[in-house]
């Protein structure tokens, strides 16, 4: 994961998540076909046309709103389909309204009828660098630090059905002790976090992203996190 943070930070996400793939409109929104069974014809073509949809046997998968993400194409909106003859016979899928995290849901004081997951991002993250802030108090005469953390699932869990949460220090690589205190009150906090409080990312490999890029700059201010994804849009 630190490989991927160093080739992609300073990437700007300009190309289409869209690229290169078939897609349909969803409830969720557009979203993109990562398996059909009938590959050689756009599956939009296929609901379209009456003829075509009776030959329509066996999986589909999609992803709704995708969006690059260091290297990858992601959504928390996942689903699967299963057809006989044109017809649904069976589905499943991953929801998750509200945001890709607790933060994300926390901070939307309205709901809209339009926009998408990754709209809440940024006041997502900032509302966590407010919460860590008030978890350790005014600190009026901190100096400027600024570093980047990947925020992941922990490696082992005291309950195997709990998402348990930390992080890890990403840059910069020799960092000093103010750096590396500052970036233990950020892991204290997240490690306290409760369970599934960020959603995973599916990917285009038919992958789980459950990392968070982030980079955070801390003084006498408070705290302000990032979140790659806007940084980089």
């Amino acid at each position: 994961m630190k490989t991927t943070f160093l080739k992609y930070k300073n990437v700007p996400l300009h190309k289409s998540p869209y690229a290169g793939f078939d897609t349909i409109l969803t409830s969720k929104g557009k979203a993109i076909i990562l398996r059909s069974p009938m590959r050689d014809v756009p599956l939009k073509d296929i609901l379209a046309k009456p003829k075509l949809r009776k030959k329509l046997t066996g999986d589909v998968v999609y992803l709704a709103q995708p969006h690059p993400y260091m290297g990858f194409i992601v959504s928390p909106y996942a689903f699967y389909e299963v057809y006989q003859d044109g017809k649904l016979v069976g589905q499943d899928g991953k929801n998750h309204d509200g945001g890709a995290d607790f933060f994300s849901y926390a901070q939307q004081a309205t709901s809209t009828l339009h926009g998408e997951w990754n709209d809440s991002i940024e006041s997502g993250a900032k509302l966590m660098g407010a919460m860590i802030g008030l978890s350790e108090g005014i600190q009026p005469g901190r100096p400027e630090r600024i570093f980047s953390v990947l925020l992941h699932r922990k490696a082992e869990q005291k309950y195997s059905t709990r998402e348990e949460y930390t992080i890890d220090l990403l840059a910069p690589e020799n960092p000093d002790q103010q750096t590396l205190t500052d970036f233990l009150v950020m892991k204290t906090y997240i490690e306290k976090l409760h369970y599934n409080a960020f959603k995973p990312y599916y990917t285009t490999d038919f992958r789980f992203l459950l990392g968070r890029y982030y980079r955070v700059t801390v003084n006498r201010c408070g705290w302000l996190v990032e979140d790659y994804m806007d940084i980089n849009h």
